[in-house]
């Protein structure tokens, strides 16, 4: 994301990097798929000084914003007004409800949100599924790979694939 908004010239926006930088926090008995799911507790670390590393070597750093800690934590306390695009990867239930929760109403109309796990872990789906439910929007979600799904934010907030 940072490299296509560096290669389109659009040094104006920020790019957001929410993460706990320790690794997958813990499932909780919302995820469907728990006993499996808590075996990758901690994994897939990638500190914040490595990430930001990488950013500062892809000429991306300046535009990003780091918010270190779990997403229940971060995301409430942050002002972010308008997203263009959205990329959740939370994994788990409780991470991508409160994604879905939080940032939702601040994606524009015609924005992208596009959703990992989606297709791979069932408390990642189920937080899709319940939150989009709970509004009584039935998503077209496209299929980007066996886990990953996008849509577009209509201007009624309902969303399209």
């Amino acid at each position: 994301m940072g490299l296509t908004l560096k290669q389109l010239g659009a040094s104006e926006r920020t790019l957001w990097v929410f993460d706990t930088f320790e690794g997958l926090p813990s499932p909780t008995a919302d995820d469907p798929d728990f006993e499996i799911a808590k075996l990758y507790t901690g994994a897939y670390l990638g500190s914040i000084e490595d990430v930001s590393a990488s950013f500062e070597r892809l000429g991306i750093y300046s535009q990003a914003k780091f918010v270190k800690g779990l997403f229940q934590d971060t995301l409430p306390n942050t002002k972010i007004e308008n997203i263009a695009f959205l990329h959740i990867d939370g994994d788990w239930y409780n991470s991508v409800k409160t994604c879905l929760e939080n940032l939702y109403n601040k994606v524009a109309e015609g924005g992208v949100i596009q959703i990992d796990d989606y297709g791979f872990w069932k408390g990642a789906r189920k937080a899709v599924d319940e939150f989009f439910d709970s509004r009584s929007i039935t998503p077209e979600l496209k299929r980007l790979d066996y886990s990953g799904r996008q849509l577009i934010k209509s201007r009624s907030g309902t969303a399209w694939g």
